[in-house]
């Protein structure tokens, strides 16, 4: 894609707010009269959007990422390359797209808190998986589940509403009866000789899910990391892409559009006549060998297509893989099965022992389904979500049990071979700084003290002579910051050495922006606590009032606090920062970054750099 932002080498991670431009003047300060490195460049326009709002929704802000220039290149793109054939899928897509809508809505109103702002994204990605699927609920789970850090009751009803909507419209403006290609009804039951077999796709499509995120990290760092297609992201998409169509062009499967070609493989041949898989007479006739070939070319096209610069999600591609698995079984399962039963020799009841017209019968549609179901699940590691996504796509409740032992299975099997999901392993390639809050680190021994930076005086605001201070000296302070790569921390504001306010660097950095415009000569003061001797000094030309933008209550720990009640902190209460005290004295600040390192065992003192 070609927006794309450029980061400063100091900058190893992406923490600038969207509002902020990508040079601005505090950074022309800092950088005046230096020898500039080169820059380190992101896409956020590529890939599915998921993992980046997964962090943007624990609290942290990465620059760019929502903003218009993004959505409309992304939006417009993905047509594009859904059209190339590619193993992508849009729905992840539709996610990013959509939370970026959701920002634009709730940038209308600016005197919002932070904690509304993420709710309103949160309902956004709901929505997106609304519209992906055409499951309205289903949308409400995954923010619950996974994309949402912080979930409150209060939020169900919004978000509900979103979906509903969402999935409305796209019905609307289809104007057919089905919301989504590969939607499917089934006539008839499963019965309970069936469930071991559904435990057994669920082991499959597990391990086939962490087979995949295994196989693609390997690809990742063996093959993507060489230097020429890591210098030119172009030519591996195109090189891709040609790959691709001479792969896929001879087996009649892998030809095919891939919803279209999931509507085939989930289908009923009894209700179901349009599909290849099914003749006039509504038997299977499917080739068991070009089944198997295109498992074995969507697997590998999948997992080297996985992390090109181009709009792509995964979820359609996962659920192709885990289809092809559970028709295959299917089909091989089909007629044996159903002659064993046929001549009687089930012991579960006279219902089944019969010749297959009227009581049990094996419909590889379903195994293809719930297979679907498990790798989806063994990739993305969801559960509620993709119980609730089967069953809105099937339309009836026959299979919850099916699916959800299903999905249970794959998700204790893929747990086993893999612990992270494929959003984990985006975010540690990306170097997001994402603090997990449904499972706690197993070692946190330790407190506060040692993970608390030294030196940082340079980065607080003494305001024991004045509460006055000037932008020259806020830019300074800023410039400092981030120069160590604290493009979402903070200034604490102290007197006589206790803190009394604190002030983001986003929000500074963005009202300095507008002030050094007009601060020619360097006289414009800024007021930043309150103090009744400058309540009228703020109708001086050369004074600021920036006292709204000051957070007089910040979250303070002792320095002797455990490591543990730091974690909660942080992953409970959704905090970017925590001010440490020692004897009721200001004595640094921790970044969430800070802690997030120090538990991956890369932390470093920056105030040392």
């Amino acid at each position: 894609m070609r927006v794309k932002l450029q980061m400063s080498p100091n900058f190893s991670l992406l923490r600038l707010d969207h509002d902020l431009a990508t040079s601005n003047p505090i950074d022309e300060e800092l950088n005046h009269g230096q020898t500039l490195k080169p820059q380190s460049i992101t896409y956020p326009a590529t890939g599915s959007g998921v993992a980046g709002m997964r962090v943007i929704l624990s609290g942290f802000v990465i620059h760019g990422y929502l903003d218009t220039a993004t959505f409309l290149v992304k939006a417009s793109t993905l047509i594009l390359s859904v059209a190339s054939g590619l193993a992508i899928g849009k729905e992840g897509p539709y996610v990013h797209i959509a939370s970026a809508i959701a920002n634009v809505v709730a940038r209308q109103s600016p005197t919002q808190s932070g904690s509304t702002y993420r709710e309103i994204l949160g309902a956004g990605a709901a929505s997106g998986i609304a519209v992906a699927f055409g499951a309205p609920i289903s949308g409400v789970f995954f923010a619950l589940e996974d994309i949402s850090y912080y979930f409150p009751s209060k939020v169900l009803l919004p978000t509900l509403a979103a979906s509903t909507i969402a999935a409305t419209s796209l019905r609307l403006f289809n104007g057919t009866e089905k919301t989504v290609v590969f939607q499917v009804h089934y006539s008839s039951e499963w019965h309970i000789i069936e469930l071991g077999l559904f435990l057994l796709l669920g082991f499959s499509g597990g391990a086939l899910g962490a087979v995949f995120i295994k196989t693609t990290r390997l690809w990742a760092r063996h093959v993507r990391s060489r230097q020429f297609l890591r210098r030119s992201p172009l030519g591996e998409v195109v090189l891709i892409a040609f790959l691709t169509g001479l792969a896929t062009f001879w087996n009649k499967h892998t030809k095919q559009r891939p919803d279209r070609l999931l509507y085939e493989l989930f289908s009923d041949c009894i209700n179901t006549k349009d599909s290849e898989f099914c003749s006039s007479s509504g038997f299977i006739q499917s080739d068991l060998s070009q089944l198997l070939l295109a498992l074995i070319i969507k697997a590998i096209l999948t997992t080297i297509t996985f992390g090109l610069k181009v709009p792509a999600g995964i979820y359609i591609p996962s659920m192709i893989l885990g289809a092809l698995l559970g028709r295959l079984f299917g089909t091989a399962v089909q007629y044996p099965l159903s002659m064993v039963v046929s001549e009687g020799i089930s012991i579960l009841g006279p219902d089944i022992a019969n010749d297959g017209k009227s009581g049990f019968r094996v419909v590889p549609g379903v195994y293809a389904l719930l297979a679907a179901a498990a790798t989806m699940c063994g990739v993305t590691r969801l559960t509620i979500t993709i119980v609730m996504i089967v069953v809105e796509l099937s339309g009836s409740i026959d299979y919850v049990i099916p699916v959800t032992v299903t999905v249970l299975a794959a998700k204790w099997t893929a747990d086993a071979l893999e612990p992270r999901s494929v959003y984990d392993h985006l975010t540690e390639v990306n170097y997001y700084p994402f603090l997990s809050n449904k499972s706690r680190p197993s070692d946190l021994a330790g407190t506060l003290a040692d993970i608390t930076p030294s030196g940082q005086s340079r980065h607080c605001i003494d305001t024991t002579e004045s509460c006055l201070v000037k932008a020259s000296d806020l830019c300074t302070r800023l410039a400092s910051l981030h120069s160590v790569g604290e493009l979402d921390g903070g200034l604490p504001i102290l007197r006589d050495q206790v803190l009394v306010g604190f002030l983001t660097a986003p929000d500074l950095a963005h009202a300095l922006d507008q002030i050094l415009v007009k601060d020619r000569d360097g006289d414009i003061r800024c007021l930043l606590v309150q103090d009744e001797r400058y309540d009228v000094a703020t109708n001086t030309p050369n004074v600021v009032d920036l006292r709204h933008m000051d957070n007089s209550t910040p979250m303070g720990l002792d320095i002797h606090s455990s490591l543990e009640l730091v974690y909660e902190c942080f992953a409970k209460l959704g905090l970017k920062h925590i001010c440490v005290t020692k004897d009721g004295k200001y004595h640094g600040t921790v970044h969430k970054t800070a802690f997030i390192q120090y538990i991956q065992g890369e932390w470093k003192d920056s105030s040392k750099k």
